[in-house]
């Protein structure tokens, strides 16, 4: 098609020049091969307006009608427009959906929100966990059961702290989700966790993160935690409420609901002083979301397309704006609980 059908196109859909500017340069570029050519316009169209508006659906439609009618660059677009179907259409469509993406448009308050949803899990997990340590008296002796690599030693320099591990894993598997690079470092007390070799009562506070799932049988834990700890000791755990598959082949349990630890620690004489959610069902959709181009390329070999980004970005941003106005979604979905129990 012509520059000057281009122009009367976007003349009457008041469309800015820079879309105008990369709808030519993409017929331009990709004039005899339609599939790419239908791909540009649609990320195009999908950067500029919202999908979520159901007269913009019409619009893309109809476009997409009018392009194939003129794919032969012979009509033009004044033939097209004398159909009032497909200019109402198109026109309301157009206008419909600017009002909706500026409506919908995330501000710039709410913009660092928008860029860590969905990847907070460890921040917030960290976040919990130093403030939880920073709170115990100076001096108690604490263990870290299922230490691995030791990540909250640091927030311990005011406790006795003291590391356990079985030192079974390696970093890599031929399953699921891995770090490659694994640092044990230097392990205090190297055992089975459900048989650890210190006396009754021995510790002022168990710390236990990210480990239930890694346990065959993570029931038995809460005995042997019980076991080590001093009347009065904190227990202070972390696990997933719902996880993909990590650390094969030790990986037993994909997640723990609230009623887990309830029953649970509740039988081994524990009482419940704090259960607190990390994430909402919202924010679990974004994090696999932003996944997609990980998995696509791991487990399918090959890579997303930009249309598939554009399109990925564009419903991790309709979901965040749901988030804003969300309360209880956690209960459904989250991505794990926090707990701090105390042994009656």
């Amino acid at each position: 098609m012509s520059l000057n059908i281009y122009m009367i196109f976007f003349k009457i859909l008041g469309f800015p020049l820079k879309i105008f500017l990369q709808l030519r340069k993409s017929i331009i570029c990709n004039q005899d091969n339609q599939f790419r050519y239908n791909e540009h316009l649609s990320r195009v169209i999908i950067k500029y307006f919202d999908l979520s508006d159901t007269q913009k659906k019409s619009l893309i439609y109809n476009l997409f009608l009018v392009l194939d009618q003129t794919s032969d660059r012979r009509e033009t677009l004044e033939n097209i427009f004398k159909s009032d179907q497909y200019k109402t259409v198109l026109i309301d469509g157009t206008l419909s959906a600017l009002e909706q993406f500026n409506k919908n448009a995330i501000d710039s308050n709410t913009q660092n929100n928008f860029n860590f949803f969905g990847k907070e899990n460890d921040l917030t997990r960290d976040k919990w966990v130093k403030k939880t340590l920073s709170s115990l008296r100076s001096g108690i002796r604490i263990l870290d059961a299922g230490a691995g690599e030791k990540r909250y030693q640091k927030y311990c320099e005011h406790l006795n702290y003291v590391s356990q591990d079985n030192v079974e894993y390696t970093g890599t598997g031929n399953e699921g989700l891995h770090v490659k690079d694994w640092n044990y470092g230097k392990i205090d007390i190297v055992s089975d966790i459900l048989n650890i070799p210190e006396s009754d009562g021995s510790f002022d506070a168990v710390i236990c993160t990210e480990v239930l799932e890694h346990i065959p049988n993570p029931v038995a834990v809460f005995d042997e935690f019980s076991r080590l700890l001093v009347s009065g000791g904190t227990l202070i755990m972390t696990a997933p409420f719902c996880s993909l598959t990590h650390f094969a082949p030790y990986y037993y349990c994909n997640g723990f609901s609230k009623y887990f630890y309830e029953h649970h620690l509740t039988r081994c004489k524990f009482q419940l002083c704090e259960i607190s959610y990390n994430g909402t069902y919202l924010e679990y959709l974004a994090q696999e979301l932003y996944r997609l181009e990980q998995v696509a390329k791991e487990y399918h070999g090959d890579e997303l397309s930009d249309l598939s980004v554009e399109l990925r970005d564009a419903l991790v941003k309709n979901i965040y704006k749901y988030s804003l106005n969300t309360t209880k979604s956690h209960e459904l979905l989250c991505f794990g609980l926090h707990i701090i129990a105390k042994k009656i």
